[in-house]
């Protein structure tokens, strides 16, 4: 019996944010799509998706690894929410530029795509979690043939799905307002990632940092207030 892989339940339940490009605020993420780089070895294409887990993007909690996994991106026939289970090798993008062009991330097709080489200013799309999980079974389904259930994907991807959300939340109140200043929009990105970094590092409770605790489902509501306390008092 075919394996039956989840689907959204609608093009905004995938789409966290589509423009051209998409405000930089957002740190970099898994499934963010850029125009400019390839992935060395493919069949043509212009932009790529990112692959690599939440958890395997960065070095030291800001920086990004020197190299990413990603996956080409090109267009495609239009393939309706009803027929994605039917096609296993790719991740649907239908809508990605909001020109009505459907286009797939290709999932037999995989390299490494320098870091360096994925410019803000070229960030056209960025998937909402269920996005981001769904790219993630439909890759490891790819892969191995089996089917990961989504709550198992959820499970280990939200600690690191929170902490984007409050790091976002952070840019907007401290790196936006020192950019539309004139301030250089890299120097501010990094400095503030670094802030809110030293904040994740510090202590919740028993040598348990703010970035350990997000790991334990409990805690998630007390990270979140102690977040807001320190951007209140940044």
């Amino acid at each position: 019996m075919a394996v039956e892989l989840d689907t959204p339940s609608s093009i905004d339940g995938l789409y966290l944010e589509r423009d051209n490009p998409i405000e930089p605020w957002r740190p970099v993420m898994t499934g963010d799509v850029f125009d400019g780089p390839t992935v060395p070895g493919c069949d043509e294409h212009s932009a790529v998706m990112i692959l690599s887990h939440p958890c395997s993007l960065r070095t030291d909690g800001v920086q990004l690894v020197e190299r990413v996994q990603a996956l080409p991106v090109v267009p495609s026939i239009e393939i309706p929410i009803g027929g994605w289970k039917g096609n296993y090798r790719v991740m649907p993008l239908p809508d990605l530029r909001g020109d009505d062009t459907p286009y797939v991330a290709k999932l037999t097709e995989f390299g490494m795509v320098p870091a360096e080489d994925l410019d803000l200013h070229r960030r056209i799309c960025a998937l909402t979690e269920i996005g981001i999980e769904l790219l993630q079974q439909r890759f490891f389904h790819n892969q191995s043939r089996v089917k990961v259930e989504l709550p198992t994907l959820h499970k280990q991807a939200a600690p690191v799905f929170i902490e984007i959300e409050l790091w976002t939340q952070w840019n907007e109140a401290y790196a936006e307002p020192r950019i539309e200043q004139g301030e250089d929009r890299d120097d501010v990105l990094k400095q503030e990632g670094y802030a809110f970094d030293q904040v994740m590092r510090r202590d919740l409770q028993n040598h348990l940092t703010m970035r350990d605790a997000l790991k334990q489902e409990r805690f998630h509501a007390e990270v979140r207030r102690q977040v807001l306390r320190a951007t209140e008092n940044h």
